[in-house]
């Protein structure tokens, strides 16, 4: 009698205990992946984050760059096809403070590039004439 009741009664217990046994390895093993791809997107986040920085970087130097070279350039006076002369457009002082204020240190010194007072023909079919 009442052995044929518990014994059917223990082993549908231990089959629930199995089954709560797989269902936890198997929500482990989620964790695991989680975990897994967490330290993933933490990783392409920082790497993200330093190619972000570079890039700024890069940019304030070829702002500082270019305002120096249109700084240089600006010291040519044009012929505009009419016979007559004119100016180079040279940046603002706004664009120059603006330019210097993104220069950093790791840029390196353009270097002395100094004109003559004294004006000097250009040999390229006189189109060019440094100030």
């Amino acid at each position: 009698g009442l052995i044929q009741q518990v014994v059917p009664a223990i082993k549908n217990a231990s089959q629930l205990v199995q089954q709560i046994n797989m269902n936890c390895e198997e929500q482990t093993q989620g964790a695991d992946q989680i975990r897994t791809a967490i330290t993933q997107l933490d990783e392409v986040t920082q790497q993200n984050s330093a190619t972000s920085e570079e890039c700024a970087s890069a940019s304030e130097q070829l702002s500082a760059q270019a305002v120096a070279l249109q700084e240089l350039v600006s010291q040519f006076k044009i012929h505009n096809g009419t016979g007559q002369q004119s100016m180079a457009s040279t940046p603002s002082n706004r664009e120059l403070i603006h330019a210097q204020s993104f220069t950093r240190e790791t840029t390196p010194p353009l270097p002395d590039r100094s004109f003559s007072s004294k004006p000097h023909e250009s040999t390229f079919d006189d189109e060019f004439k440094s100030v």
